[in-house]
């Protein structure tokens, strides 16, 4: 039996929850990355499309923390715009994260009823994950 499908769906698990929080920061977003690269290239992809819009919104602004709320943000500017407009841009790749994270668990929890999971196991909810 190999460890290494266990300890991707803790590492899934624990991603999932750090995501579902109301709001976070730009370090824990980048440890939530560090946690979960290389698992799924779907999560890889949607990773590397937050971490783009995280950087372009920090050239317009340094932002210390991201309340993901849209309400009263002003749009009077052009700067203003672009900030709402990347702040969608980053929502969305948020929410696409959260869901093929919630997918992948959801593979990994449907392929072992017992908590564990044999390498064919693994190897089928990496093809599953990676059809889709």
């Amino acid at each position: 039996m190999d460890a290494y499908p266990i300890i991707n769906r803790e590492k899934i698990r624990a991603a999932l929850d750090l995501l579902m929080e109301e709001t976070t920061t730009v370090a824990k977003f980048e440890k939530i990355r560090t946690l979960i690269s290389g698992v799924n290239p779907t999560i890889d992809k949607a990773l590397s499309e937050i971490s783009s819009v995280i950087k372009s919104w920090q050239k317009i602004e340094n932002v210390e923390v991201i309340d993901l709320t849209l309400e009263a943000l002003p749009e009077k500017t052009d700067k203003d715009k672009k900030r709402k407009k990347l702040l969608l841009l980053l929502l969305s790749s948020w929410k696409n994260l959260r869901s093929e994270i919630s997918r992948v668990q959801g593979l990994y929890e449907k392929a072992s009823s017992d908590g564990k999971i044999t390498t064919s196991e693994h190897a089928s909810v990496l093809g599953k994950a990676l059809a889709l």
